[in-house]
């Protein structure tokens, strides 16, 4: 799974690439990560 963000926060550019390896991980698993990942881009 790819995960790309790009954007702008508080004045600063962000800019989130990264590749994750899911083989074998549930559908929960993978909404999970990206929950994450998505919740840590905003800060």
């Amino acid at each position: 799974m790819s995960i790309e963000v790009n954007g702008n926060a508080r004045g600063k550019d962000i800019s989130y690439i990264r590749q994750f390896r899911v083989a074998g991980m549930s559908r929960s698993q993978k909404e999970a990560l990206k929950k994450t990942v998505s919740r840590l881009a905003r800060c």
